[in-house]
Order: structure tokens, then sequence, then C-alpha cells
């Protein structure tokens, strides 16, 4: 029983640091999405606005699992040092792109910032792959919705 309680507060932990970038990301676009982004010229295949929330709600607990399973395998100390500098790259990488993008309104500088984390994540998966496979699997709706979201960007960039 004291092991579980250990591996759900870990859970917790692990959720902190993503947390804080989904609060963050979800301030920066809310800020922006009245004003700015409604005037945008979008793609045909752009999501309602009511999909992006619980979508991304989603991809971070995932992360957040994914990154706990890694935590909870045991693995070399420099696969592991490896595994969570990947992790936290693509998380900041994450919380750059709704700055770029709706707090500085720049959508090119956006789209070079989702290639980068599009080449973040599959890193991020090919090293968690190695450690747990499951952890590498639970990262693959997010990377398909974040090139779900470049194919977006690159619209909008172009459109405007």
């Amino acid at each position: 029983m004291r092991k579980k309680t250990k591996s759900f507060t870990s859970l917790i932990l692990w959720y902190l640091p993503v947390l804080c970038v989904q609060i963050v990301s979800g301030r920066i676009t809310i800020g922006s999405i009245g004003s700015w982004y409604k005037n945008l010229t979008k793609a045909s295949w752009t999501p309602p606005a009511w999909v992006f929330g619980p979508a991304w709600t989603l991809l971070y607990i995932l992360m957040t699992i994914s990154v706990w399973i890694i935590y909870c395998t045991k693995s070399t100390k420099n696969q592991h040092r490896i595994a969570y500098s990947l992790f936290f790259s693509q998380l900041l990488a994450n919380a750059l792109w709704s700055f770029l993008f709706f707090k500085l309104q720049m959508p090119g500088w956006a789209l070079i910032d989702l290639g980068i984390l599009i080449l973040l994540i599959i890193l991020t998966s090919i090293c968690f792959f190695r450690i747990r496979r499951l952890a590498a699997l639970l990262l693959l709706p997010y990377l398909m919705w974040t090139i779900y979201a470049f194919s977006l960007n690159v619209a909008i960039w172009w459109l405007n």
C-alpha cells in the first residue's frame, strides 16, 4: 500500500511542470482568442475553438503518464537523464509556441517552433521507447495532434 501511495504522489509531482505549461499556455491563448485569432483567415479543416481545451488537457495528461512511466521504470542514469532532458525540452517548446503565436502574434516564428517541437517529440518518443514502449506509445496522440497543429499554423501563416 505504501508503494502505491508513493507512486500516486510521484505521478502528481510529475504533473506539476506540465500543469504549469498548461495554465500559462491557456492564459496566453485565451487573451488572444477573442481579438486577434478570431479575425484570422483559417484553414477549412480548423476545428471549432471548444475542441482545443479538451484535446490539450488529454494530451497533457498522456504526457504526464508517459514521463511518469519512465520515472517508474528501471534504466541507466544516462538513459533517464537523456529522457528527462528531451521531455522538458519539448515541454518548453510547447509553451513557447503559445507565446510566439498568441502573445507575440508571429505565426511564422511559431511555425518554426512547431517544427522543432515535432522533432523533439519524435526524439523523446524514441528515447522513451528504448526504456519502455508504453511510454512512447502514449506520446503518439501528442505527436499526431502537433503535426495537425503544424498544418493549421502553416495555413494561417500562408493565408494571412
